[in-house]
This record gives C-alpha cells, sequence and structure tokens, in this order.
C-alpha cells in the first residue's frame, strides 16, 4: 500500500446488486450483501461512533447513540428460583425417606429431578452467581453487526487485498462501530 493511499478514505458506493468500494486508486467490485451497507454507513460517518442496534435498525437520524440501552431480562425471575430452591428442598426430603423406605426406584426418580433442577439453577446463574441474563437487543446487534463487517471485509480483502488491510486496521466494531481513515 502506498503512502497516498495509507491516507486516503474508502468509499462503498452501491452499484445495482454489488458494491463499488475505492481506496484511492484501487477500486473493487463486490457483491451488495448487509454488511457492506454498514461499511457504507460507517465510511460515510468517518471518525463517528455509531451504534450498532443504529445500524442494525436502518435508522440513521442526528443521534447515533441507539437510545437507552435495554435491561437482560434474567433466565429465572426471582420467584422461579424460590420456587426451584424450595422444591430442592422437598426432594431433599423425599429422597431421605426414599432411602430410608428402601425404595430405590423412587428414589432414582427424585435424584433425577434433583440434579435436573440443579443444572437449571446453575444454567441461570452468572459470575459470581448473579442471575444470567437474556441478551439484550444491543448485545444481539452488536455480534451481528461484527460478524457482517468482518465477511463483507474480508470478502473485499480477497479481490483487493490492500483495501481489506485497511479496511481490517480501520475498522472498529463492538456496541458503537467506527471508521478511523487516519490512523
Amino acid at each position: 500500500m502506498t503512502n497516498q493511499q495509507a491516507a486516503a478514505r474508502v468509499s462503498v458506493r452501491r452499484r445495482g446488486f454489488r458494491c463499488e468500494v475505492r481506496l484511492g486508486d484501487l477500486r473493487v467490485l463486490v457483491p451488495d450483501r448487509r454488511g457492506m451497507q454498514y461499511l457504507a454507513v460507517l465510511t460515510a460517518n468517518a471518525e463517528q461512533d455509531i451504534a450498532a442496534v443504529t445500524l442494525v435498525s436502518g435508522t440513521l437520524t442526528g443521534d447515533w447513540s441507539g437510545g437507552v440501552p435495554s435491561k437482560a431480562q434474567p433466565v429465572l425471575d426471582d420467584v422461579a428460583r424460590h420456587r426451584y430452591r424450595q422444591r430442592l428442598s422437598e426432594l431433599d426430603e423425599a429422597i431421605t425417606a426414599s432411602e430410608t423406605a428402601g425404595d430405590t426406584a423412587r428414589h432414582d426418580a427424585l435424584t433425577g429431578e434433583r440434579q435436573w433442577l440443579l443444572r437449571e439453577l446453575a444454567a441461570a446463574a452468572g459470575f459470581g452467581g448473579r442471575a444470567r441474563g437474556f441478551a439484550t437487543d444491543e448485545e444481539r446487534a452488536r455480534v451481528a453487526v461484527g460478524k457482517a463487517i468482518r465477511r463483507a471485509i474480508d470478502h473485499i480483502g480477497r479481490d483487493a487485498p490492500a483495501i481489506g488491510e485497511h479496511l481490517r486496521r480501520r475498522v472498529h466494531t463492538g456496541r458503537y462501530c467506527v471508521y478511523l481513515p487516519a490512523r
């Protein structure tokens, strides 16, 4: 890559069902896919952080903050966790009683249920035993946008390695995405 190309900015323009990607005097045509659309927005708004959730929604206005972050809903709420623990206590008593009575069939069934409940509680617990939440819209958008942009850059890099390398070094994805041309 020449110094002129390193200082140049990438531009992405739609040409029918394809996108023309330019960097200085380099040019490549690639299929128009979602990742290319995200790159077009980022390169047209260089050095501006754009929320991944905004890119996914396709609603670009003056405020790209993505709004108030949504809070993850817990996998198990407090009531369900309390009932699971209550049932575990009941199962412990019933398992002890079945052992005393020598009822192996009942003992095996109760032990199986107890193990299932323990797995469910473990799956619902996050770091430090806190309640684990379902993925938020922001998290799903962050993952989807990052994958789409990486695929688009890889596709560009196969046909135009210099442009692909420029984008790999200058496009940053995450909760917010940005294209930093002069880096």
